[in-house]
């Protein structure tokens, strides 16, 4: 049971920059399985009465419904005003989500069960450790983490703490076996380094997203931009072939000035990935930014529009023979050129909606039984 503890508090640490839904939850609770050991998963299993950690995730909000349990209410999240530490802050006579996860750990440990049994208190706990790595369940105090701030998120009115729950996440319009296979494809791997945190420490790790998370527009409209801001930037098949080095602090600077862009920590590289893995990539990508000088044909814009994803490529012949209208074509020669094409793609919600549809539609001359038909009648010309 230590070992499992372990490594889902680690796994819910790699993952802390999202809201949880239910999706979120049992993206969480995948991934938590993928690193398990047969033997954990087995007596996890058995204490779960054979039901998974993904689908275990969201028990404690299903228990909501039950005034039984309504006590509970105030343990999914914890409060810890802007320059104040927790023991600062201190904990309400009614708990709260740090005192709710040790609570329940010291009950599986010891085996003392005061409220359910054992099922019920790992159940809690794979929910609660999710819970505090979603940055606005530890709140500043001022407006209930977030539900008080009124935003529209893709037009449709909604609050700050909604979007994070749920809103960006369900954007992505992936399952939540897709999600976790993106999230496995993306993320490093386990260090000694998060072996070493505490509770106490995931909670700093929230409130450290949190000028990010309230940097809204003044008109509190939200959408692809804000995503953009708030998902890592992946560059798929790119480690370890020094685009690792070319990235550097000079080169972002040097970037920012013409396009906001991501800092270094949120830039992931990976190796190359299977085809399922890319699909899971494709299907939540803004775009496809591919500002190559030279391509032979360039497979890759096929298979983002087969997603229907924008392109931004550059502006070279090949490219428009296989994008036509799909493409948002910029100057690979020039980087103050690409740098202010590519801002006005992330601004212009219009032009990126256009070349979606754009793409859905020149995906449909691209067929493999009609290009090796076309490859036969060319042959039979000949015989």
């Amino acid at each position: 049971m230590r070992i499992f503890i372990v490594l889902f508090f680690i796994l819910c640490i790699n993952f802390g920059s999202f809201g949880w839904g239910q999706t979120g939850h049992r993206v969480i609770g995948l991934i938590a399985e993928y690193h398990l050991t047969k033997k954990t998963k087995k007596n996890i299993r058995k204490i779960l009465k054979g039901q998974s950690v993904a689908m275990s995730g969201t028990f404690m909000d299903e228990i909501r419904s039950d005034s039984k349990y309504d006590h509970l209410a105030p343990w999914h999240y914890c409060t810890i005003p802007d320059g104040k530490t927790y023991e600062e802050a201190g904990t309400p006579e009614e708990g709260d989500l740090i005192y709710a996860i040790d609570y329940f750990l010291n009950e599986l440990k010891t085996k003392k069960f005061t409220i359910e049994d054992e099922e019920f208190a790992l159940k809690c706990l794979i929910h609660l450790i999710a819970d505090i790595h979603q940055p606005l369940h530890v709140g500043n105090g001022l407006d209930r983490g977030g539900n008080d701030i009124e935003v529209e998120y893709f037009w449709r009115k909604s609050n700050l703490h909604s979007v994070w729950d749920t809103g960006i996440i369900d954007a992505q319009n992936l399952s939540y076996t897709e999600y976790a296979a993106w999230i496995q494809a993306s993320e490093s791997v386990i260090t000694e380094e998060w072996l070493q945190t505490n509770i106490i420490d995931w909670a700093y790790e929230s409130m450290s997203f949190r000028n990010q998370i309230y940097d809204l527009p003044e008109d509190k409209n939200i959408n692809y931009q804000y995503n953009y801001y708030n998902i890592d930037l992946i560059l798929v098949g790119a480690k370890g072939k020094g685009l690792e080095e070319f990235i550097t602090e000079e080169f972002t600077e040097k970037v920012a000035g013409k396009i906001s862009v991501k800092p270094k920590g949120k830039i992931i590289f990976t190796e190359a990935l299977q085809d399922s893995e890319l699909a899971a990539l494709y299907k939540q990508a803004l775009a496809l930014v591919h500002p190559s000088s030279y391509e032979g044909f360039n497979l890759p814009l096929v298979e983002a529009m087969k997603h229907s994803i924008p392109l931004v490529i550059s502006d070279i012949p090949v490219h428009h023979e296989v994008a036509g209208e799909a493409g948002f074509y910029v100057d690979p020669s020039s980087e103050d050129s690409f740098g202010i094409r590519l801002h006005e793609f992330l601004n212009n919600k219009a032009v990126q909606k256009t070349l979606a549809e754009n793409a859905a539609l020149r995906i449909q001359d691209f067929d493999w039984k009609k290009a090796a038909q076309q490859t036969l009648d060319v042959y039979n010309l000949f015989m």
